[in-house]
């Protein structure tokens, strides 16, 4: 979250919390609050090491549309980095993974080790549904083995995970039938704000991995949204609050306008951005009886889809304004005096229009006289 305009950074992990979804978007588990991803450990090498791979021939065999579906039918099992050059943790693992390479062809171990730019080959990453950078990924003959690698990226890891799969004779995975392991997630909770303008930012990211942009599919729904005391939602105030219920329909419907909203995003490098204009809504209560929940915020939103060039990753925006103006909604009561005066003027106009009308009628038809 971005408060002050922008220029302030605030922490809001805190009191959100995150759920997995499976493809029919039902909860599948529950992640908790701030959990970290494991600690991932990383080869170190001396700067030879990097010098010595640079003028000797590749070990890992690089990869392309052309020779990927030969090089993984000539193994009985393949392991594949899919890489970008820009990215930082591949430019760790590289080192490693030549080395690794090495080792698999000094050991005579039979295993395919490559690796495909997925800069330079982007429409085979794309077909590959690689979503993360680097993605390490089994293969056995030409089929994929889920999931990806995601243990420590050291040699003796590499090498100690290859002898263990190749054992073991994992299940085969078509990846257009692993639905499972790109499911959606769900995230839940409240953040405090300050009454200043900001706004915050939902985006898919790791702390071990960089996200390929072009495979970042933002479609969300809102299923809730609303502004209020914490711990509690307009909708339950609404409805247990008697003084609530008076409150015009037209007050109570702009609590939670993006209730239930499906926001869809049929091509890549595009996101919802959300814009709240927030007005505070006094409801004034004789006798003050109400007076820790007379306030409810009415929420005036406008939604459009941005596009985002290839190399930015998408996110969904939520801006929100509190507008220094409010509405105050007054329910007046009336004394019993006032019932009967009322009363009394009712009577007294129907009395003399009675009157009226008797002396009109009197006069059209009483008889004349000759």
């Amino acid at each position: 979250m971005w408060d002050k305009l922008g220029t302030d950074r605030q922490n809001v992990t805190k009191d959100v919390f995150k759920w997995n979804l499976d493809s029919n978007g039902e909860i599948k588990k529950f992640h908790g609050r701030n959990r970290e991803e494991h600690e991932i450990q990383h080869e170190q090498h001396h700067e030879s090491i990097h010098q010595h791979l640079a003028e000797t021939e590749a070990h890992a065999v690089a990869l392309s549309s052309e020779n990927m579906k030969d090089f993984l039918n000539r193994y009985q099992n393949t392991i594949v980095d899919y890489y970008a050059p820009w990215c930082i943790w591949c430019q760790r693992l590289s080192p490693t993974w030549e080395l690794f390479a090495r080792k698999v062809r000094e050991e005579e171990i039979n295993l395919g080790v490559g690796k495909v730019d997925c800069v330079a080959h982007a429409q085979l990453c794309t077909d590959e549904r690689i979503l993360a950078f680097p993605t390490l990924r089994w293969y056995t003959g030409d089929k994929v083995v889920m999931p990806d690698y995601k243990g420590d990226r050291t040699v003796d890891a590499f090498l100690e995970y290859a002898k263990t799969r190749a054992g073991k004779g994992e299940r085969q995975l078509n990846i257009e039938n692993d639905e499972e392991n790109h499911a959606g997630c769900m995230v839940a909770g409240y953040i405090m704000i300050n009454r200043v303008p900001g706004n915050f930012h939902i985006q898919a990211k790791g702390i071990h991995h960089e996200l390929h942009s072009a495979m970042t599919n933002l479609t969300h729904t809102v299923n809730d949204l609303s502004f209020g005391v914490k711990g509690e939602t307009p909708g339950r105030i609404l409805q247990n609050n008697p003084i609530f219920r008076s409150v015009p329909e037209k007050y109570k419907r702009y609590t939670n306008p993006l209730r239930d909203k499906l926001y869809a995003t049929y091509e890549f490098h595009q996101a919802f951005h959300h814009s709240l204009k927030v007005v505070s809504t006094h409801i004034d209560s004789p006798g003050g009886f109400f007076a820790k929940e007379s306030v409810m915020y009415q929420i005036l939103e406008q939604s459009q889809l941005v596009y985002y060039t290839p190399v930015n990753i998408p996110e969904i925006k939520f801006s929100y304004d509190l507008s220094p103006m409010g509405v105050i909604i007054t329910k007046e009561g009336r004394h019993w005096y006032q019932y009967a005066t009322t009363l009394l003027a009712i009577i007294g106009g129907t009395y003399t229009t009675l009157g009226l009308i008797n002396a009109t009628l009197l006069r059209i038809f009483k008889p004349k006289t000759l």
